[in-house]
């Protein structure tokens, strides 16, 4: 009687086949974490040999895996952007409508920071959607978050209202205040969290 091994064997050219496909995975990871160093450096002309040479890949690799910078990016906002948005919701309430919209300003900046080298690579190479909002599944996040803040203290708040309040705590706006005005962090900061009180207690106050 013959044992048949139950558990399927990978024939060799199978076998090779995700032995190559991982090594890309792991390229392309290496190349994506080389940029963000990069950026992390503040290196004013992050060029594809610096690149290369720092993932310890050869040019040749590097284009092979992203094509054109519009790949490269794409990856590179995957990488961050996910990460960047679980900043901007990780606050904690403070049992005040002030305190809260600190935290929440708070959050969010730490996200606009995590995402600045970013927005400054993509605006440099000209790519369209540098400094956009993220995508639409994390920017539902975002906005639920703050609808959740609203409806603690508003009673029957206008969609306007929320508009207000998020177009003030945007990236744009941060962007406006540290490179338009070129105020420091911590004065973009102040800035940011004086003005949201003022708006979040004149709302409070109209939805009484």
């Amino acid at each position: 009687m013959t044992l048949v091994n139950a558990r399927k064997r990978k024939s060799p050219p199978e076998a090779a086949f995700d032995g190559r496909e991982l090594r890309s995975v792991r390229t392309r990871e290496a190349i994506v974490t080389a940029v963000l160093a990069l950026l992390a450096e503040r290196e004013q002309e992050i060029t594809m040999d610096l690149v290369a040479a720092r993932a310890g890949v050869n040019v040749r690799t590097l284009y092979r895996q992203f094509q054109d910078t519009d790949t490269l990016f794409l990856a590179l906002n995957e990488r961050v952007g996910g990460a960047a948005t679980e900043l901007g919701l990780d606050w904690t309430p403070a049992g005040t409508l002030l305190g809260d919209l600190d935290a929440l300003v708070e959050a969010r900046v730490r996200m606009f920071v995590a995402v600045e080298p970013l927005a400054r690579l993509g605006r440099r190479v000209q790519l369209p959607n540098a400094g956009k909002p993220p995508a639409d599944e994390r920017l539902k996040r975002l906005r639920a978050d703050l609808r959740w803040l609203v409806d603690a203290y508003m009673s029957s708040p206008a969609q306007e209202d929320l508009d207000a309040l998020e177009a003030w705590i945007s990236f744009e706006v941060w962007t406006r205040l540290r490179e338009g005005q070129g105020l420091s962090r911590p004065r973009a900061l102040a800035v940011m969290k004086r003005t949201t009180r003022t708006l979040g207690r004149a709302l409070a106050r109209e939805g009484t």
